[in-house]
């Protein structure tokens, strides 16, 4: 596969704007977890070799995080995921299943399918309100989760807590119902189909049916936002900017940004004027969309980089990219401003629906050196000369070469002369072979004071 270069283009403006006095932008995140729904899999899209990308011909970048391969429940639609406290991965299943699930990678090696890395956090074996149709969810700084229900038992916000620490919802008194469109004589919220956190701690709604966007606060602290003046319009489909499938939103400082699904675009509201909404004129615009140096074609979920900018899912593409405003006008829209994240030919995903990017998200460590063992000249191979060239190093000054561990022939952990004496052992007097890495090159396995 032709290696993408980003020269000139959205990484070299990065470096430009992280020199910048005036601020920086974060950079394309190391790692992120995504959905798919039609797979029924999460995958691990991992840049390990500090490319920017994430690239299909890498081995180790694309991988399965967990799949019906795993002692755990077989996904049936997983839809969305969520961050918790200490970087707990919380999955919604809103398919058969009507669960949610909590993954772990606890042994580190990168996936959940091994035994005790999943557990149900809720479902239907819960005393408490079943959900029918779950289709997002977000975590609360306590800890708390919202979760959004459509479905045939009632459009409702169900609220999960795990009060005794138990690690799940499915005690008594462990899920509530903090919002049911039954329950008022004007329901304000018909079809919730996305939701974020703010700041402040209200929680913003998307509502597909009315194509609007509300505001939920819980004034009275009674744990619901079913009471007068808790349920607020923040921002209401125009025609110069409609709201279609409002399948996803996010949260950056004071503005909510709402993808969508039919059209593709990200839409940014702020409410300048404090007067508890985003209607007025300048309080709005479009962040991504046509014009874009990607196109696009179906916002199915995005991510908040620490620094800046998102992570996109376009499900039109089965395509990962990463948007920002670079120049500092409000979108990005401009050249540059828009890359595809993930370099494949689209066959990755079939459905990409939810995303998480790690909060700790640290480059992974570098492979370990590769050499063999007594190969003193780098030539792949042990003979004589392997043995002058040590030799040469400790009484005659000259270098050693890039790798001092394959001086290392006996594997003291210091090169002296015992290792020329051990070589030429093997050599021509039947003596030890050296040990690993060895008769094939591979990485270091003891640890001491040398290396490549």
């Amino acid at each position: 596969m032709e290696r993408v270069s980003l020269r000139g283009g959205w990484l070299a403006a990065l470096t430009l704007s992280l020199s910048s006095a005036a601020g920086a932008l974060g950079e394309p995140p190391r790692s992120a977890v995504i959905c798919d729904s039609s797979s029924d899999r999460l995958v691990l899209l991992t840049d390990s070799d500090g490319s920017g990308l994430v690239e299909l011909g890498v081995p180790g970048e694309i991988a399965v995080y967990y799949d019906d391969s795993s002692s755990g429940p077989d996904l049936s639609t997983p839809s969305h995921m969520a961050l918790g406290p200490g970087e707990t991965l919380y999955l919604l299943d809103g398919g058969t299943l009507d669960a949610v699930l909590v993954l772990d990678d606890s042994n580190g090696d990168g996936d959940a399918l091994d035994e005790g890395e999943v557990r149900v956090f809720y479902d239907a074996s819960a005393g408490g309100p079943k959900l029918s149709t779950p289709n997002t969810l977000i975590v609360l700084p306590g800890g708390e989760l919202i979760v959004s229900d459509d479905g045939s038992r009632g459009r409702r916000l169900v609220v999960l807590a795990d009060r005794n620490a138990d690690g799940d919802a499915l005690d008594p008194d462990e899920a509530r119902v903090a919002y049911d469109a039954r329950a008022l004589s004007l329901p304000v919220l018909e079809d919730v189909e996305a939701l974020a956190l703010r700041p402040d701690g209200s929680v913003v709604a998307g509502d597909t049916t009315l194509q609007g966007l509300f505001v939920l606060r819980d004034l009275d602290g009674d744990g619901d936002f079913l009471d007068e003046g808790e349920q607020t319009e923040l921002f209401r489909s125009r025609d110069d900017l409609a709201l279609g499938d409002i399948d996803a939103l996010a949260v950056q400082g004071a503005r909510v940004f709402s993808g969508d699904s039919d059209t593709g675009r990200i839409i940014w509201l702020e409410d300048l004027n404090g007067d508890g909404d985003a209607m007025d004129e300048g309080e709005a615009g479009v962040f991504l969309g046509d014009g874009a140096a990607v196109r696009v074609g179906s916002v199915t979920d995005f991510m908040p980089l620490p620094g800046g900018g998102f992570l996109v899912l376009d499900n039109s593409k089965d395509a990962v990219v990463v948007a920002a405003d670079l120049n500092g006008d409000g979108d990005a829209l401009d050249e540059g401003e828009v890359f595809r994240w993930l370099a494949d030919d689209g066959s990755t995903f079939a459905t990409p629906s939810g995303v998480v990017v790690p909060l700790r998200d640290e480059p992974p460590p570098p492979p370990p050196a590769r050499f063999l063992r007594g190969d003193a000249t780098g030539d792949a191979k042990l003979d004589i000369s392997d043995a002058v060239a040590i030799l040469g190093y400790l009484f005659l000054g000259r270098p050693a070469g890039s790798c001092m561990d394959a001086l290392d022939s006996d594997d003291t952990g210091k090169v002296e002369i015992t290792d020329a004496i051990f070589l030429l052992s093997f050599l021509f007097s039947g003596g030890a072979q050296p040990p690993a890495p060895h008769p094939e090159p591979g990485g270091d396995p003891t640890g001491d004071p040398l290396d490549c």
